[in-house]
């Protein structure tokens, strides 16, 4: 093939697919990352590949190249981009995204720049702005928005028809002790699409024909009703996320029985909403209909000393009743406050004709002390739900479990599982429920796959189950352990039985027609148990320090080893768990 007209060489290509090759690769989500990210380097650099290339950027097929921009960059490079993505006499222009953030204020750039940028709202697509605190190496401390940012803002969006190609705007700000800023046309603009705010406020005059797609926003007080608004205004929205500022949404809306039609959101695939009471949660949910591909998530705020189930909004009681996968998470206590997305509870459950639900919910009680025995009571709770009859694969996470009548209850519920999916501290429990029988008839008769990486138990038992399973004609397909240190060193072996726990290990791949195991050490390890800080081992510790008879000679001097654990952990003595 000559090739001069071979498709496949480069040479040869259309300049608007270079071009758009070209803008692909230096394309960014986050606008402002450009600051940090060399993105001024990566349009020179991809526009040097060769002389074609170089002609292209600097073509009128190149001109999206040079449309980010960040006031943070040097006057020498805003000015090329601004210059470089403009249009030739009639030639239309890019349109452009632009950033800003405290360095931009501080560098003077956008002094110098904003009346440009105002001149050319007409051209601007994307515009994101980032107003943080100010740390200073103790603490935030508040950094109030310039007044000539806000003015410039508040004559931006005087008119929402002169930025006709506006799509995207993202406003984040840290919050002020006075009152909280505002853009009432924001969500007037005739091409808005995307719109994420911290912080930052606006009025609901929804054009009825909105193009919205995606909002994310967070404002202090944000009430139900205005979350109502919005989407009834949004018959496109795909994503929708609310949020007090960080902060749980306080209001309990009344919930009344009412003839209007919920609010149908047919392209939704993600809601989320930020903390809040059962009352708001359920206010929303009764007020709409979306696809069941599509995504829910919320994060419950509960009562005092509320259960964990009866805190679930009364809408979601069908779903989780017909789902057919469950998963149940109960994150450890640690002793640092500070661990990063730690969820005390958390249930995730898909039915056939409802959407996919993340439900979490927060401690009740200060420090979570409560936890272990709420999350021992969840799995009771759940027993009273339904018969859970399409339940086909189920995961539990959570320290302990209920004692053997409460999970009898519970597997009573899991006919149809064949999928089981358990990590806790000792399956003792479980596994002397799973070999159990009424009229022959195991729990859980139709299980096939059994995953219990994480959890501890006696080889013994679990032997024992699985071969009192077989003799009921339901073993299992396959099995997956975790295979713990100490299950080598002997401590675990029965002087009553003929078998060593060595041995014992190498006969459960009998009873399986597929048996797999992981190194590792299970949840009840107590090597896991320090490295984790986990805030339950502590308290357990702290039982025998607490009943230690020398208690009264340990003081804030001490330096025996539970006086420095404690102390470290909890910072007195007076602060441990009692």
């Amino acid at each position: 093939m000559d090739i001069t007209s071979d498709p496949t060489n480069a040479a040869n290509w259309p300049p608007r697919v270079v071009a758009s090759i070209m803008w692909h690769y230096i394309y960014v989500e986050d606008l402002q990352s450009l600051i940090r990210t060399n993105h001024s380097y990566s349009a020179n650099r991809v526009s040097r590949v060769c002389k074609s290339w170089r002609d292209i950027s600097l073509s009128k097929e190149g001109r999206s190249l040079w449309s980010s921009i960040h006031l943070g960059w040097s006057d020498r490079v805003i000015n090329m981009f601004l210059e470089r993505s403009r249009g030739e006499s009639e030639e239309p222009e890019a349109v452009l995204s632009i950033a800003i953030n405290q360095y931009a204020h501080e560098s003077g750039a956008f002094s110098r720049f904003k009346d440009i940028l105002k001149s050319s709202r007409g051209r601007i697509g994307r515009l994101n702005i980032k107003w943080d605190d100010i740390y200073t190496g103790l603490r935030y401390e508040p950094n109030p928005i310039p007044p000539d940012l806000l003015a410039w803002l508040s004559e931006l969006f005087e008119d929402p028809m002169r930025l006709e190609n506006m799509w995207e705007v993202h406003l984040d700000f840290f919050p002020l002790q006075s009152r909280t800023p505002s853009i009432p046309n924001l969500m007037a603009l005739p091409s808005i699409s995307h719109v994420r705010t911290r912080h930052f406020s606006f009025d609901l005059m929804i054009p009825e024909f909105s193009c919205l797609t995606k909002v994310d926003i967070a404002w202090p007080g944000i009430t139900a009703d205005q979350i109502m608004i919005i989407m009834r205004s949004t018959p496109m929205l795909e994503t929708a996320m609310f949020q007090n500022n960080g902060d749980f949404i306080g209001e309990r809306p009344t919930l009344v029985d009412t003839q209007e039609p919920p609010i149908k959101l047919q392209s939704l695939k993600n809601l989320i909403i930020g903390k809040c009471y059962p009352s708001f949660a359920e206010y929303i949910l009764r007020s709409i209909t979306c696809p069941a591909s599509s995504k829910i998530e919320l994060t419950i705020y509960r009562e005092d000393n509320a259960a964990v189930l009866s805190s679930l909004p009364p809408s979601l009681e069908a779903p989780l009743a017909s789902s057919m996968y469950l998963d149940i998470t109960s994150d450890r206590l640690h002793a640092s406050r500070e661990v990063p997305d730690q969820t005390p509870f958390l249930l995730k459950f898909d039915s056939i004709n409802h959407p996919h639900y993340h439900v979490a919910f927060d401690d009740s009680t200060s420090f979570g002390s409560k936890r272990p025995q709420e999350a021992t009571q969840l799995l009771v709770d759940l027993a009273s739900i339904g018969d859970f009859s399409q339940l086909t694969r189920v995961g539990i996470s959570i320290r302990h479990l209920p004692h053997a009548n409460d999970v009898i209850r519970l597997l009573d519920k899991f006919s149809e599982v064949e999928d089981l999916t358990l990590k806790t501290q000792d399956l003792t429990s479980f596994l002397t429920t799973l070999g159990s029988s009424t009229d022959g008839i195991p729990l859980c008769p139709v299980l096939q796959v059994l995953d219990i990486r994480g959890s501890g138990f006696d080889p013994y038992q679990l032997k024992d189950t699985l071969a009192e399973r077989e003799d009921m004609l339901s073993g299992l397909e396959k099995l997956i352990i975790t295979y713990d240190p100490h299950l080598d060193d002997g401590r675990l072996d029965d002087p009553a039985r003929s078998s060593t726990v060595d041995e014992v290990m190498g006969e459960l791949k009998d009873f399986v027609h597929e048996f797999e195991f992981v190194e590792g050490e299970w949840t009840s390890s107590s090597t896991e148990m320090e490295d984790d800080m986990s805030f339950e081992a502590a308290m357990y510790d702290f039982e025998e320090y607490y009943n230690d008879p020398d208690f009264t000679s340990h003081d804030e001097s001490c330096m025996c080893r539970n006086c420095i654990d404690y102390v470290g952990n909890f910072g007195s003595h007076l602060w441990a768990p009692q």
